[in-house]
Parts: C-alpha cells; sequence; structure tokens
C-alpha cells in the first residue's frame, strides 16, 4: 500500500493538463481501445489509505481475472509508465496534504498484456462523510483522443473546433440552453441519461425531453441568472432524471456563459457531474455506522429490561430509515409465547396508551402486505411506494394513512419470529432501506436472542450454585450428624480401652474403635469426592520434603502388612531437591489410598513404593510415584472405570474387601487438580501397577528457610508440656459426647462442669471463673460462635443464672464451691479473654479457620481423640504462661 512517504516530491507538475513524450509503439489499435463511454471508477479512503476499484478497470487493463483487482494505490501506480509516474505522485502527495483538491491528469498505463494505454485519471475530494476524507475519482481511455489531431493545443483558426471538440469528448453531462431553456446542444455524455438518442432529440424542449415540469423553474432561474450577470455559477442539486424510470439524481452543476462577438450572454452551457452514486455510497456508509453503533449499544444493554430493549430497536429503525412511524410486531416463537406489538414514540404521541394497548396483535397480521398467518409460507421483505388506492391505506382504527411502507421480517429457524414495520417516509423507500433494515433487524434479534440464551444460562447457573450450595450444606450436615454420634462411640471405645479389660475383651475394643475410624475415612472420602467434583476444592500449596512425606506416609502401613506377612518396601531413585513446592497433605492422601487400596487387595508378596525424581526445565522436578502390588489383579474390561466414583473390582453380592470405591477415584481428581497424570498396567492374579506423574516448582533457599523455621516452632509446640490440673467448663448438646469429654478431661487431671446449650454456658461463666471453655459449635438455643462473640463483646449482663445451671456447677465437685455467689449481686463479670476451644463434627475445609475468625482459640474436630485434647490443653496452658509477644509467635 502506497502512503504518504511513497508519493514522491513536492514539485508541482509541468503541464498538468498537458502530456510529455510520445505514445509508444505498443499503445492498442483503434479497434481495440475502449470507448469514452467506458468509464471506470475509484474510491480513495485518504485517512485508511484503501482504494476500491470498479470492475470496469478490468477489461480496461486487460486483466485476466476479476480478482486481479486489487485494492491500494500500488495497483494503479505500478502499471504508470516513464515521467508519467513522478507526476501523478506529485499529485496524489498533494491530495493527501490537503494542498489539492482535484485530479485531472492524463498518464501512459501500460496493460496487462504489454500493451499501453492512455488514462485520464479525475476526481475529487468528496464532502465530509462521517468525518473521513474520500477521493472519488474515473479514469477514461483518451487514447484516440492522444493519437487525434484535434488534441494537440488549438491554434488561432481552428479554436472553435477544438473547443466542440471538448464538449463532444467530455465525460461530464453537458447541455447549451438558449434564453428560453431550450436545449441547443447535448453532448454524447448527457445521451445516457435521456430516453432519446441524438437523432430523435431534434428541437424538443426540456421538458420534452424528459426533465420534470416542476423542477425546470428552479434552474430556469439559475439560468437567467447567468445571462443578467455573465457570471459562473456553480450549485448542488437533487433533480429527477431525464429517463422517466430512474431515480432522482444528485450532482454537482456548473453554469458558464458563452459571449458573442459583442460581448454578450448568447447561450449558456450547463454542466452536471453526476454524484448519485458517490452520494448513494457516502450514505450507506453513514447508515452503516450508525447500523453498527446501534448493535453495539444492544449488545451493552444486558442489564436494560427488554421491553426498553425492543423500544430502543423500533426506535432506531424509525431512524435509520428515516421514517416517521414503526414497531415491532412480535410474534410466537421457541423464545417468546405471547405475541405482541413495541410502538414507536409517534405512535405514543398520536394514540393514548390505553388505545395501544387494545389493537389486539393478532389483526395487525396480513397488515401492509405482510401475511404472516397463512400456510407456513416463507415471510418475505415487502416495500411498497405507490399505494394504487389511498382509501385502503388507513390503519389503526383508519386513524393514520400509510403511504409508502417497508417491513421485514427476523427469521428463527424457517418461521418468522419479529417483523419490523416502517412506514411514512418524506420519500420511496429504496432497495438499500429496506437492506439496511434486514440488517439492522437481524442483528438485532440476534442480539435480543443472545439475552435470552444469557439469561437461560445465568439461571441455570444460580440453579447450579444453588444446587451446590445444597449440596455443600447437605455434606455439612450429614458430616455433622455422622461425627456426632460416631464422636460418641469413639470415644466411649477410647475409653474402654483404657479400662481394665480382659486381653480378649481388649482386641474388641481395639476392633470396633478401628472399625469406627474405618468408617470415618469413608465419611471423609465422601466428603472430598464431593468437594472436588464440584470444584469447590483448594490446594496449600508450601515447600516439603518428598521423601520424608513418603516415608512418613509410608509408617501406618508396616504393621498392617507385618500382620499380612507382606514385604513393604519405599525406593527412592534420582535426584531428589531439598524440598519441592505442592500441597503436601494431599500427597500424602495419594500415598495413602494407593498403599491402602494394594494392601487391601495383596494376600501374599509384596507391596513396593517407587519414586523418581528428575530435573524437568529450570526450577521444576517431575516427580513419578509408582505402587506396584502382586495382588489379585484388575481385568481388563474394569481397568477403565476403577477411576470412577464408587467403582470395585468384586462384585457386590460376592464382595469380600470393604471400602466405598472412592480411593482411586480420589486419586485421579487430585491430580488432575494438581496437574498431573495417572496410568495403570493389571493383570489377573499377579498384580498391579499405578503410576503418578506430577512436576513441582523447586522450592527457593528462602522458602526452605522459612518452612524449617515453622516445622521447628511446631515441633516445639508439640512437645509435651506439663499442664496443672484446670477448671474447664463444657457446653455440648450431646449426651454420650458431653459425657464423654467429661470423662476425658477427669481422666487427663482435670475438673469439667457441663452444660447442654450455649446459654446455659454464659450462666455458668457468671457463677465460677473457669480456666478455658470447651464448646460445641452448633447447639440449640445458642451455638458456639454465639457465645464466644458475648464473651468477646463483653455482652453478659443479660444472663442470670437457671436453677438447673447453678445446680450443675454445684455438682461439678469444683475444689472452691464457696466461690460460687448466692444471689444477683455476687455474679461475676466474664474475662473476655477466656480460652476458648472449638469442638465440632463441621470437619470440612475452612471450617477450622471460620471458627478461630469468630474468636475462637482452639479447635478439635469430632471425633475427638484424647491425645488431641491432652496436647491442646497443654498449648493452652503453655500460651497462657508465655509473654504476649512470644506467644503471638
Amino acid at each position: 500500500m502506497t502512503n504518504n512517504a511513497t508519493l514522491k516530491g513536492n514539485r508541482p507538475p509541468d503541464d498538468m493538463l498537458g502530456f510529455s513524450g510520445s505514445l509508444p509503439t505498443s499503445v492498442l489499435p483503434a479497434d481495440r481501445v475502449m470507448s469514452l463511454g467506458s468509464i471506470c471508477t475509484w474510491e480513495w479512503d485518504l485517512d485508511a489509505g484503501a482504494v476500491l476499484y470498479s470492475g470496469a478497470w478490468g477489461p480496461l487493463l486487460a486483466l485476466t481475472a476479476e480478482g486481479d483487482i486489487k485494492g491500494g494505490l500500488d495497483f494503479l501506480l505500478s502499471r504508470v509508465s516513464g515521467d508519467d509516474l513522478e507526476i501523478l505522485e506529485t499529485a496524489l502527495a498533494k491530495i493527501i496534504s490537503g494542498e489539492w483538491g482535484e485530479l485531472d491528469i492524463p498518464v501512459l498505463i501500460k496493460r496487462h498484456d504489454n500493451t499501453c494505454t492512455w488514462i485520464l485519471l479525475r476526481g475529487k475530494i468528496a464532502p465530509e462523510c462521517s468525518g473521513r476524507r474520500i477521493f472519488a475519482g474515473i479514469g477514461l481511455n483518451i487514447s484516440r483522443l492522444r493519437l487525434s489531431n484535434r488534441f494537440c493545443p488549438p491554434h488561432a483558426d481552428d479554436a472553435q473546433s477544438t473547443y466542440q471538440s471538448m464538449l463532444d469528448n467530455s465525460p461530464v453531462h453537458i447541455v447549451r440552453f438558449d434564453r428560453h431553456m431550450f436545449p441547443l446542444y447535448m453532448n454524447p455524455a448527457m445521451y445516457e441519461f435521456s430516453r432519446y438518442s441524438p437523432e430523435q432529440m431534434g428541437g424538443l424542449t426540456a421538458e420534452e425531453a424528459g426533465y420534470d415540469p416542476g423542477e425546470l423553474g428552479y434552474l430556469q432561474e439559475k439560468i437567467n441568472e447567468v445571462f443578467d450577470t455573465g457570471k459562473i455559477m456553480k450549485f448542488r442539486w437533487t433533480t429527477s432524471r431525464p429517463r422517466m424510470d430512474a431515480p432522482k439524481t444528485t450532482g454537482d452543476y456548473c453554469l458558464w456563459p458563452e459571449f458573442d462577438a459583442d460581448g454578450k450572454v448568447k447561450t449558456v452551457i450547463c454542466q452536471f457531474y453526476d454524484l448519485t452514486r458517490q452520494i448513494a455510497q457516502e450514505e450507506n456508509t453513514r447508515f452503516n455506522e450508525m447500523r453498527f453503533s446501534s448493535l453495539h449499544q444492544l449488545t451493552h444493554m444486558d442489564d436494560v429490561p427488554e421491553d426498553d430493549v425492543m423500544f430502543f430497536v423500533a426506535e432506531k429503525i424509525a431512524e435509520l430509515t428515516k421514517s416517521a412511524f414503526s414497531h415491532l410486531h412480535i410474534l410466537p416463537s421457541a423464545l417468546q409465547s405471547a405475541e405482541r406489538i413495541i410502538w414507536s414514540s409517534s405512535h405514543r404521541a398520536l394514540f393514548a396508551p390505553e388505545e395501544l394497548n387494545s389493537f389486539d396483535p393478532s389483526v395487525m397480521r396480513g397488515e401492509f402486505g405482510m401475511d404472516v398467518a397463512g400456510g407456513g409460507e416463507p415471510v418475505m421483505t415487502c416495500v411498497q411506494n405507490h399505494p394504487v388506492d389511498p382509501a385502503t391505506q388507513r390503519y389503526f382504527k383508519d386513524r393514520l394513512f400509510v403511504s409508502r411502507f417497508a417491513c421485514v421480517p427476523a427469521m428463527e429457524g424457517n418461521q418468522a419470529a419479529l417483523i419490523a414495520a416502517v412506514y411514512n417516509k418524506d420519500f420511496e423507500y429504496s432497495e438499500a432501506d429496506a437492506r439496511q433494515l434486514e440488517l439492522f433487524i437481524t442483528g438485532a434479534w440476534h442480539i435480543i436472542r443472545r439475552r435470552h440464551y444469557v439469561s437461560a444460562l445465568k439461571n441455570a447457573v444460580d440453579e447450579v450454585q444453588l444446587a451446590s450450595e445444597a449440596k455443600n450444606r447437605f455434606l455439612a450436615s450429614v458430616s455433622h450428624e455422622l461425627r456426632t454420634p460416631l464422636n460418641g462411640m469413639l470415644s466411649m471405645l477410647q475409653l474402654l480401652e483404657f479400662s481394665n479389660l480382659t486381653p480378649k475383651q481388649a482386641e474388641y475394643a481395639k476392633r470396633a474403635n478401628n472399625t469406627g475410624k474405618t468408617l470415618m475415612r469413608i465419611i471423609s472420602d465422601i466428603i472430598d469426592y464431593s468437594r472436588m467434583e464440584s470444584g469447590r476444592f483448594d490446594l496449600d500449596m508450601a515447600p516439603f520434603d518428598i521423601a520424608e512425606c513418603l516415608r512418613g506416609s509410608l509408617k501406618i502401613f508396616y504393621a498392617d502388612a507385618s500382620r499380612k506377612k507382606l514385604a513393604l518396601r519405599l525406593s527412592l531413585k534420582g535426584e531428589f531437591p531439598e524440598m519441592i513446592v505442592g500441597d503436601e497433605a494431599r500427597i500424602r492422601q495419594i500415598v495413602f489410598n494407593l498403599v491402602g487400596n494394594a494392601l487391601k487387595f495383596t494376600d501374599s508378596g509384596e507391596i513396593e513404593v517407587i519414586c523418581k525424581a528428575k530435573a524437568q526445565g529450570p526450577g521444576m522436578s517431575a516427580i513419578e510415584l509408582t505402587v506396584r502390588d502382586t495382588g489379585i489383579g484388575i481385568p481388563e474390561e474394569m481397568q477403565r472405570k476403577v477411576f470412577d466414583a464408587f467403582t470395585q473390582v468384586d462384585p457386590l453380592a460376592t464382595r469380600k474387601h470393604q471400602g466405598s470405591g472412592l480411593g482411586l477415584g480420589i486419586v485421579r481428581q487430585l491430580l488432575q487438580r494438581m496437574g498431573g497424570a495417572v496410568s495403570l498396567k493389571s493383570k489377573i492374579n499377579k498384580g498391579t501397577t499405578i503410576t503418578c506423574s506430577l512436576v513441582f516448582p523447586i522450592a527457593t533457599q528462602e522458602e526452605i528457610d522459612a518452612r524449617r523455621l515453622a516445622l521447628s516452632v511446631s515441633k516445639a509446640e508439640k512437645t509435651p508440656f506439663a499442664c496443672p490440673p484446670m477448671i474447664i467448663l463444657v457446653a455440648e448438646d450431646d449426651q454420650v459426647s458431653r459425657m464423654a469429654m467429661k470423662l476425658f478431661l477427669e481422666k487427663l487431671g482435670h475438673t469439667a462442669v457441663c452444660v447442654s446449650n450455649g446459654r446455659e454456658a454464659l450462666e455458668a461463666l457468671r457463677l465460677y471463673r473457669f480456666d478455658c471453655l470447651i464448646t460445641d459449635v452448633l447447639m440449640p438455643e445458642m451455638d458456639g460462635i454465639d457465645i464466644t462473640m458475648h464473651i468477646r463483646n463483653r455482652d453478659f449482663q443479660r444472663f442470670r443464672p437457671s436453677p438447673e445451671t447453678i445446680m450443675a456447677v454445684k455438682e461439678g465437685d469444683l475444689p472452691e464451691p464457696k466461690d460460687i455467689p448466692a444471689g444477683d449481686k455476687g455474679l461475676l463479670d466474664i474475662d473476655a479473654g477466656l480460652p476458648i476451644v472449638a469442638v465440632s463434627a463441621h470437619a470440612m475445609k475452612g471450617d477450622r479457620e471460620r471458627f478461630l475468625e469468630h474468636g475462637m482459640d482452639y479447635y478439635l474436630s469430632k471425633p475427638v481423640q484424647i491425645e488431641c485434647l491432652r496436647g491442646t490443653l497443654a498449648q493452652l496452658h503453655k500460651e497462657r504462661l508465655l509473654p504476649k509477644a512470644t506467644n503471638k509467635l
């Protein structure tokens, strides 16, 4: 594409209307030269640099295919020969800079078949069109003129003949009028406007030649003014073309006088430069911009009510087509069950709202020439400009005369979903109007339809989110309801194991405890898998030692492997980084599920865990974890299904191995979440090999140092610490769990007072100064979070101990019962810094953080392990003894 920089120099041509050099011998012969009537047009967008050429350039330049006509000035400049190229480039540069507004240059062009021809390039910058500068030009084959002697500069003796030759050969429409506007002469270019041939013109008047009589008065005034003043006159005018079947024409008129020997105006030359097509293109461009702008506005109206959107469309189609009235007739479709009409503002100004609402939409069918009610026939665009009988063109209860109209359907499949109607334009609707209306209403309907789909999708997403939230609430409720009785059962089993049992009874208690733990693992697996499927699952990324992680994970399996007389080995191969960054807990869960699965299905032989590490690009380490066993194997037809939820190899009726069938499903979900992959190989009675592949970032030295510091602090916190007896208040609504907690605390050497809800807990705290509060989170009347908020906010004055609470405190076997107040005057203020331990069956991820955010200090999940309770109370006592700065650490 040629731009300003490639157009050479600022030197004006020596003679813009002259020709330099002689015609080459390769110029086309006369019988192959195009006639003067064959004018090639071109349009040049000065701002964008794009050029559009009409198809007539193909024959002129002897192009072999229409596709050879390409945009850009290079298409033209590359064919200009000799010195004419510099002259043309200079002229085009001046047009770009704005120094020149017109072009009139003859140039020698080389054609595709290596012949040459002379082309007259003419044109001018069109008036402003939506802020763009458009240069409209023509290319005229003037080879015959170049060969003719008449083309040479005139001498004094033949000046008149040369002048006449210029008129005859001008591509501009030229007519010579006398004082009475009688057409004395019409050049050949003008004949294309006339319905008569040159031989038929004879002595016809302008009216007889086909001009509109009503428009001749205006032209007569202009001609009279030229006769009176002798001055040249220029103006733009839209008029009917002499050919009656043609539309109106707009162009630039130039009237100049011809003088006789005495200096008087003898005749007037009327020169007309037809701009109809150019103006139509400019108008079409403006309409395109308006249409695109309106459609763009529509795409940003997602939050606007639909009726307002439809009214916007109705207004825009009237504006787009310059119509006085418009309406949208919405037909029943898959997106719209009710039939209705959206009226333009012109209707709303003409009719009262109740009148518009009284129009039956079904009656509108068939109006304006469109019958959408009949027979399944396709609805077509309809344009009518000349009503035969005005009396039949009254609509809307005979209140509105429709002079002309255009209707366009918006299709939904093979049926019309909407009809856009515009009417009463000041002048006739054209095919361009119908086309613009059709393009706009089709685009608008697609956007409206998209609104419906987006709305439906949003509703579906909302429903899915509600279902997911309901599912999570259900899982939390199930987890709580299952863990609460399990807490009581497992707590009692723990207490039973600590009692004086016979060896056989101790074995029974231990097996019952292990069975309860297995049930807890199944519940946790179901909750984990469900949360992974719903997408509400996050990874905790932190540095960790993969080798130590594997060693620690396998420790819990050595006893079971030894009992089944299986060899359990860990092999580490490759170069392991000091630490990698990932979710250590989830890696342990993968190992636990894979090794647990292998242990369950292997009765003899061995289980080997192999971990290979190798560098995977800068700062990354590829880990391949393989678990191989010599167990029963997996049938080939089941190998693709074992990673699905609730799938097991052995049939349900003959199942020998316990489990939920979620272990491998959780492994696959975890690996996918971490960007890894899993593969399986297995043979019946020979064993199974499962390989997991993962890539982890290698921890930086700074991350390793921070992790080691955190581990050292954690290890110090877990170091056994002497914990003196404490007096502890327990709030628990479940009777068995309440009794188990009391027995746990007494076994650990503490004194416990138990109440059944949050209100009683606050009442008890006003009777006695306890060392800490252990509270269940979910309780009737007042839950653990509410208790915490009342304590932290010192909002406890309204709580007066009930007789039940007083009795519970007195029966608590407190070491100093004399401290219990006898009445309201002796009630205590509750310490806002009282340590609070949350105990909850809500054990899903995020629950612990949520409880601590509400002001609780520690958290224990059900079922409570006595060792975890011991460590928590020891840590609580330790932190209360440390200075605040250390305590924060």
